[in-house]
């Protein structure tokens, strides 16, 4: 009976990926637009396939994580409109996952996007500043 429950909860550590317990489906992510070192308050959207956020800057917004490149958008009057795009590659939890043996969990943590992050600040430069 014991080593049934202990096989259990080990098929239940190995399934569910470490990244999926400690860090979750969300994020945090700071973004400012700068000119030459100050930062420009700006209207922004930023979105990815699991939604869209909407912020004036400098914010900290938490995001859904996504295999997909987090798209963030930015206007102002002054200074035009611009956009950069932030990658999400994958974290220390999913790759600890890899080297425990737990293969099921890492990939689990990747399908779920739990294993993966985004840079964790997000700086934009605006054209207008780059030419000055």
């Amino acid at each position: 009976m014991l080593l049934k429950t202990y096989s259990s909860l080990l098929s239940i550590f190995l399934v569910t990926g470490c990244a999926s317990i400690i860090s979750g489906d969300q994020q945090q992510v700071s973004i400012a637009v700068q000119c030459k070192g100050m930062n420009i308050p700006t209207y922004c959207v930023a979105s990815n396939t699991e939604g869209t956020w909407r912020f004036n800057t400098p914010a900290t917004i938490t995001v859904n994580k996504s295999p997909s490149d987090l798209r963030v958008s930015c206007e102002s009057g002054t200074f035009g409109d611009y956009s950069k795009k932030a990658s999400s590659s994958p974290s220390l939890t999913i790759l600890g996952n890899i080297f425990a043996g737990g293969i099921l969990g890492a990939a689990y943590d990747y399908h779920t996007s739990a294993g993966l992050n985004y840079p964790s600040k997000i700086i934009l430069t605006t054209p207008l500043c780059r030419l000055m």
